[in-house]
């Protein structure tokens, strides 16, 4: 009785780390994603000269730190299940 309880603990972890570890690729990914999409619309303002409505560096901060966010997210998800590997 007891090896089936820590068979079944033990796929749980296992699935549990799955979904971890999914959630933090797709973190990386939506900072790509914000990344990518901050500086193409940063780029472009910049080259329409649209800065004298909504000031570049403001934008340039949004940006980041959505990407940020993303990025601390994947850090605080493998902390709070406390799994290795949440490096680069």
């Amino acid at each position: 009785m007891t090896g089936i309880l820590l068979n079944e603990w033990s796929n749980i972890f296992h699935q549990a780390n799955s979904a971890v570890e999914a959630v933090n690729v797709l973190c990386w990914i939506l900072a790509a994603i914000f990344g990518l999409m901050g500086s193409l619309k940063v780029y472009n303002k910049w080259q329409l000269n649209a800065h004298h409505h909504f000031p570049i560096d403001a934008e340039i901060a949004i940006w980041f730190m959505g990407a940020l966010f993303f990025i601390i997210a994947h850090f605080a998800v493998g902390i709070l299940f406390n799994l290795s590997g949440t490096g680069f």
